[in-house]
């Protein structure tokens, strides 16, 4: 499976509001903050590590047709350079695809 487990909030879609997300495979289940939220054009959340700061950010702007959502994941602090090994190939593997069913469900709402 790519992307994500499972994932829930533990409150309303907004700045401060943590949650619980679990990445495919032998990775735990990790809590984030939902660190900014601008409706239709930016969300951000970040999940601390020993030693770094993982944030996933998500931007939406208007396209010809529907949206355009570029996504990037940003590590960083002192140890960032060591997760990097750990990290990589369940974020490359799984952001998109993560998107694309959030994508989905943002356009069945409207």
């Amino acid at each position: 499976m790519e992307g994500v487990e499972w994932s829930r909030l533990d409150g309303p879609f907004e700045v401060g509001t943590t949650g619980k997300s679990k990445p495919p495979g032998r990775l735990p289940a990790g809590s984030f903050r939902v660190d900014a939220v601008v409706p239709n054009e930016l969300y951000r959340s970040e999940t601390k590590l020993p030693g770094a700061r993982l944030l996933f950010e998500h931007i939406i702007e208007p396209a010809e047709e529907g949206v355009t959502i570029t996504h990037r994941a940003i590590l960083d602090g002192p140890l960032a350079r060591l997760w990097v090994p750990v990290l990589r190939k369940s974020i490359e593997r799984g952001l998109s695809p993560g998107v694309e069913r959030l994508a989905g469900l943002a356009a069945a709402d409207h």
